[in-house]
């Protein structure tokens, strides 16, 4: 999952927006095998810890070692 701010607005720019990074998101993050995908989020409101949002979608990000690890879903791209 690629967690990012100020995503564009429209489906057109989110998609060239995509297009014109793929390279180096694939670089960068490869994927594993041909059944993974790249998710791509808007970071909202930061991250949070589930007693600051016990009833938000969560997902949660083990590699951030800090209390606020977890990330209220909000997909925008799924490529």
């Amino acid at each position: 999952m690629l967690v990012v701010d100020h995503l564009p607005w429209t489906d057109r720019d989110k998609i060239n927006w995509y297009l014109s990074r793929q390279q180096q998101i694939k670089s960068n993050h490869p994927l594993i095998d041909d059944y993974h995908t790249y998710y791509v989020a808007d970071i909202g409101n930061g991250f949070t810890n589930y007693q600051n949002s016990p009833h938000e979608d969560l997902f949660c990000i083990p590699t951030i070692k800090t209390e606020k690890k977890l990330h209220c879903k909000k997909l925008l791209i799924n490529c």
